[in-house]
């Protein structure tokens, strides 16, 4: 019926077998790596663990300025983390021994002066400014905080919110080229630190 399937896997769940049923010459995944894709299907994906590692490693400095590192998971919202997200996270920390904590959800009286924050959703990045402003810390020399994926209004809030993030641009046109080409693709998208005002 369609030329193409461009799917957003944003679960943890196999999912091989319903892609199975889409004619693989047809399909594009995007955003999740799916390592027993149909080598004729097109796959545009973000490496997870190695992004985090690199986008952390280039935000050492500024994280050390800081007593603890958590990160929020946001689970009241549903917030979908892929679990190379945490496994990059851990293996920073690790690796530079680095005080830290993983939260299931932002809560005021957890949020503690002289630490930082790694926020998923925008519910939760909007709260931290909330908890901040109403404690009288100043995000970026009191409390840190860095969001996952950039956004216009990551730019602009606070003077600019430090993010890691892909570059969805890049994404969206890999994924344009692929179908106007039609050409079977394998390729990671890239991700990086954007250092802003809350770090």
């Amino acid at each position: 019926k369609y030329t193409h399937y461009v799917i957003v896997p944003h679960f943890e769940e196999g999912i091989s077998a319903t892609l199975g049923r889409i004619p693989p010459e047809k399909l594009l995944v995007l955003d999740q790596y799916v390592p027993r894709l149909h080598a004729r299907a097109s796959n545009i994906y973000q490496p997870f663990e190695k992004d985090v590692l690199a986008a952390l490693a280039a935000a050492k400095e500024d994280i050390r300025k800081y007593n603890r590192l958590h990160v929020i998971l946001g689970r009241s919202h549903f917030q979908y983390i892929p679990s190379g997200i945490l496994s990059g996270f851990r293996k920073f920390v690790k690796k530079e021994q680095i005080a830290h904590s993983i939260e299931s959800d932002l809560l005021e009286d957890r949020i503690t002066q002289g630490d930082a924050y790694l926020v998923f959703s925008d519910a939760d990045m909007i709260g931290f400014v909330k908890y901040a402003q109403a404690r009288k810390l100043k995000i970026g020399r009191d409390i840190g905080m860095i969001s996952y994926d950039d956004t216009p209004l990551k730019g602009v809030l606070l003077n600019g919110v430090s993010v890691i993030s892909t570059d969805f641009q890049h994404m969206g046109k890999a994924a344009a080229n692929a179908i106007v080409n039609r050409e079977i693709v394998r390729i990671e998208n890239p991700g990086s630190f954007i250092k802003r005002r809350t770090l």
